[in-house]
């Protein structure tokens, strides 16, 4: 045996957990990702304090080697989703093969494989900025109404360079890969696909899932096959949503904010601005340009129980350069108005204390 020369412990990375009920009748299962790029699914008891491991596998999160495109630090976590259509969610992940290939693995709720799907021209490792791998992670009913595809973002270099590629949710096999956001041609600046976190859901109401980006600079909206049904820029020399302000790294998130049984899109984890956009990326708010708000994605609850979703905003930016925690609500108007003093209000503001 060798002479141990040095040993210490591997810190957990910052990463999201996930959680959810991995078969229909099982108690909630927690996903997190260890130091050594492996999931470890378990099960906490409320009664015991306790946790029992049900398995490990080898993977992790969505990674693009800076917060300012995935609304948080270090990786996204892990990502559930209902594949098979029977009712038991698989958990998605990247990871790497056998020659250090890019590969994203569909876990079945024992622990096993459902699928492994190769990227043979990316490398397996987790990419730090403007370097080539798996970045993102996405799941949707974008070809079917009864079960999910998966829709992972490649990186081949520096930025712009993204691609998105839609895997068949119940084989892993590539359906499309699209190198393109907005349609060729559309503006001068030419995105790539992919470049950050973005939402899904039945942005048109056919009852199938769309895909919904504001990154870098660009709002577009592709379907499951991978035809783009909008494109619009926030660049103000391409006749910006915003006017005359130039604004990028929007991350989208979608939600009934304005408690009218309408699904409406914010802008949101951007150091340029906070807004609230309809389907067609016409703003209905907004607020001041690059008024302090932090690069990170703002936490979203019915924090006082009315039945309308607030904003929490950790990190803004104070008097003084102080960090301060502020929470937003919607007013209650009638017709939505562009107002960029009306359409939120802070509702509490106070510093950040680090605990």
């Amino acid at each position: 045996m060798g002479t141990v020369v040095q040993s210490g412990l591997i810190p957990a990375p910052l990463s999201s957990a996930v959680v959810g009920h991995l078969r229909p009748a099982d108690p909630p299962t927690v996903i997190v990702q260890n130091g050594l790029e492996e999931l470890v699914a378990f099960r906490p008891s409320s009664a015991t304090g306790t946790a029992t491991v049900l398995w490990n596998h080898l993977g992790r999160g969505g990674m693009m080697g800076t917060g300012n495109y995935t609304g948080q630090y270090g990786f996204s976590g892990a990502l559930l989703a209902s594949l098979t259509g029977d009712g038991t969610l698989q958990t998605i992940a990247a990871t790497r093969g056998p020659t250090g290939q890019a590969r994203v693995v569909a876990i079945q709720p024992d622990g096993t494989d459902l699928w492994t799907s190769e990227f043979s021209r990316f490398p397996g490792t987790p990419p730090p900025w403007n370097e080539p791998g798996i970045t993102l992670l996405f799941a949707g009913r974008f070809r079917h109404p009864d079960r999910e595809d998966v829709a992972v973002a490649t990186r081949r270099g520096a930025q712009n360079s993204e691609e998105l590629n839609l895997l068949d949710g119940l084989t892993g096999q590539l359906i499309w890969d699209d190198p393109y956001g907005n349609s060729p041609g559309t503006f001068f600046n030419q995105r790539g696909a992919g470049e950050g976190q973005m939402a899904v859901y039945d942005w048109n109401g056919g009852g199938l899932d769309e895909i919904v980006n504001e990154q870098t600079d660009v709002f577009w909206v592709k379907d499951g096959n991978d035809k783009n049904l909008i494109d619009r820029s926030f660049d103000y020399g391409n006749g910006g949503v915003f006017g005359n302000l130039p604004v990028f790294y929007g991350i989208s998130a979608v939600a009934d904010f304005l408690n009218n049984g309408t699904d409406t899109i914010l802008y949101g984890a951007s150091t340029y601005m906070l807004g609230l956009l309809n389907s067609q990326a016409t703003p209905i708010w907004y607020g001041s340009f690059q008024a302090g708000t932090p690069a990170f994605l703002q936490g979203i609850a019915d924090l006082d129980g009315d039945g309308t979703l607030s904003l929490v905003n950790a990190g803004v930016a104070g008097s003084g350069g102080q960090s301060t925690l502020s929470v937003f609500t919607q007013q209650h108007r009638g017709d939505a108005v562009v107002d960029p003093s009306a359409g939120m209000r802070a509702i509490r503001a106070k510093p950040k204390h680090d605990s």
